[in-house]
């Protein structure tokens, strides 16, 4: 076991030599968090202005060196590098962090780079590891209320790591799902839409999930609860898709895995580094047949020094709108512009405008939309 021990998917746990460390207050534990995960040196004042914001400076530096004082000594002295102005981890600590294990496991499945659903036994036990460490929500249970820089700071952080895992319930739901082992697929399926009720494409696989291993009914009351929810929280209907897979299973007609394997093989990129870590770009096909479109929106973007232009994209679906729209995204960031990207479903043209009011934030994973 390491000298430190931090399990933090979930309510808190800290050992240091195997024993719970032993603090009197809640910003100690949030302290030492804050330093293991976001790691580098931090200054005294951005700590105090973090934990202390009620304070002046003098009281919050005050504060802080209270308690650092808990902390070292429940630490042994050790862990912690404190100079005069400055506070890190030690980056020679034996230190354990089931967060840095969730995302190393995942991370070693997105370097293998599978092209399809199919999982080999490695990734699939690798993120069945992700997901047994996955206790619940980072630092479940635990909040500062008088530190509201450290709660939006923690607030982002679940936010990244539940995105991450709603990822690697798919991945498993669906790898499971091909090999035919339908109980597996369905636990991890309730888990996938566990973390996002309103995800239809989840509750499209357990729908056919339910069908394939024999239960018709649950895939019958899986779509009435899709309608219940769709409808509670969004005022909308499930798309035209969701409706025609529940006809087909309601009239036994849905009998193959056909449908469900040619979709996973034919559409999509599995391991993707915009959904699964931020760090690291896969490489895209060259496109194809849609250069001179391409380079006629670069060059018209690159003139509009003042004013601006509205493009449409017009044409049958299938004849590469998206990809062409993606590959301009791509040069305008890669030249420092900030973009905002939303997608709309037909299923979604019944919101009326309250409904449809979203708000924009900044996450880890980029911008991402919160209902009101």
């Amino acid at each position: 076991m390491k000298a430190l021990s931090l399990e933090i998917l979930g309510s808190p746990q800290i050992f240091f030599q195997k024993i719970p460390i032993q603090v009197d207050t809640r910003k100690a534990i949030a302290l030492l968090i804050y330093l293991v995960i976001a790691g580098n040196n931090h200054t005294r004042d951005k700590l105090s202005a973090l934990l202390w914001p009620e304070y002046d400076q003098s009281r919050a530096r005050a504060a802080l060196r209270r308690t650092l004082s808990v902390l070292k000594k429940s630490l042994d002295g050790q862990i912690i590098r404190i100079s005069r102005e400055t506070i890190e981890i030690d980056s020679n600590a034996d230190i354990f962090v089931d967060v840095f294990e969730f995302d190393k496991l995942v991370e070693s499945v997105q370097a293998h780079r599978h092209r399809n659903a199919e999982l080999c036994s490695a990734c699939r036990s690798n993120l069945t590891s992700a997901v047994n460490l996955y206790r619940g929500d980072f630092l479940a249970g635990f909040t500062l209320r008088d530190s509201p820089s450290f709660d939006e700071w923690q607030f982002f952080e679940t936010d990244r790591l539940n995105q991450k895992l709603s990822f690697v319930l798919e991945l498993l739901t669906n790898a499971r799902g091909i090999r035919g082992e339908f109980n597996f697929a369905i636990e991890h399926g309730k888990q996938w839409l566990s973390q996002d009720k309103l995800n239809e494409s989840a509750h499209q696989t357990l729908m056919k999930l339910y069908s394939w291993s024999g239960y018709r009914n649950n895939a019958i009351k899986q779509y009435r609860e899709c309608v219940r929810i769709l409808e509670k929280e969004l005022g909308v209907s499930p798309l035209e898709e969701t409706k025609e897979l529940y006809r087909s299973i309601k009239d036994e007609s849905f009998s193959t895995k056909s449908n469900f394997l040619g979709k996973i093989d034919s559409t999509q990129e599995f391991i993707s580094s915009a959904e699964l870590s931020p760090g690291t770009k896969l490489s895209d096909p060259p496109i194809i047949g849609r250069e001179a479109n391409l380079q006629e929106l670069i060059d018209t973007y690159h003139s509009a020094f003042e004013g601006g232009y509205f493009f449409v994209l017009e044409g049958e679906t299938g004849i590469g709108k998206t990809r062409l729209a993606d590959e301009f995204l791509n040069h305008v960031t890669s030249g420092g512009a900030n973009i905002i990207k939303s997608r709309c479903y037909p299923g979604e043209r019944e919101l009326n405008q309250n409904q449809s009011e979203i708000r924009l934030q900044e996450t880890p994973w980029g911008l991402q939309d919160r209902a009101p």
